[in-house]
């Protein structure tokens, strides 16, 4: 697992695999999250669940609060990462950030995982072809 440093913030992120893109873990759903979908946890270790999944582009604020890791089980239109905007505070400043949370591999699900060191909220989700900009690592 690779450790990536956004603005002091320290994310665990799943390393990128140098395959071309993947379709999602033909085995079926993994820590509880549908093929298909995006799914948000309230503790690192992915068993507590706050949402029941999101497949599409979607916004808005409050919705996944406290998370504390994702999970990226699916594809939509042929993309198999996700542009994921989290708002924290950092040092009494309210922060946003973007990272790429590529898509989980059959026998590979850890790919999928993004892991992060205190509660933040989700805020935006944009599904992105595995060649954009920040997902290309």
């Amino acid at each position: 697992m690779k450790r990536v440093a956004i603005a002091g913030l320290m994310v665990a992120a799943g390393l990128v695999s140098s395959s071309s893109p993947a379709t999602a873990d033909a085995g079926g759903p993994k820590y509880g999250c549908a093929v298909g979908d995006i799914c948000f946890y309230e503790d690192s270790g992915l068993t507590k669940k706050i949402s029941t999944g999101q497949t599409g582009n979607w916004s808005g604020s409050g919705t996944y609060s406290a998370t504390r890791a994702v999970f990226n089980n699916g594809t939509m239109g042929g993309f198999d990462h996700v542009n994921l905007t989290i708002r924290y505070t950092w040092e009494n400043q309210v922060m946003e950030d973007t990272i790429c949370v590529h898509v989980a591999e059959p026998r590979k699900a850890w790919l999928g995982i993004a892991r992060f060191d205190f509660p933040l909220d989700p805020i935006r989700v944009q599904w992105v072809p595995a060649d954009t900009v920040g997902c290309d690592v």
